[in-house]
């Protein structure tokens, strides 16, 4: 994950991990991502109003890079 000042200006690095951790299989990294930003958009809402900083992020899931295919034993993509 590596994500602007306006996510962290109101979400700690353990509260983002969590964030990204429960939504991240389930969902996958532009979903949890997503997530994150709402959750950065909600936190700076409730503290600033209408005002708020950039809130940018990605992630990127490195535990399976999706660029490599997985064959079964019939050679049919998986």
């Amino acid at each position: 994950m590596l994500a602007s000042d306006g996510v962290w200006e109101f979400i700690s690095s353990d509260e983002a991990v969590n964030i990204i951790g429960a939504h991240l299989d389930r969902s996958g990294a532009s979903s949890a991502c997503e997530y994150l930003t709402r959750a950065a958009i909600e936190k700076w809402t409730e503290s600033e109003g209408d005002y708020r900083d950039d809130i940018t992020a990605i992630v990127v899931d490195i535990r399976r890079p999706f660029w490599k295919k997985t064959y079964t034993s019939d050679n049919k993509n998986s």
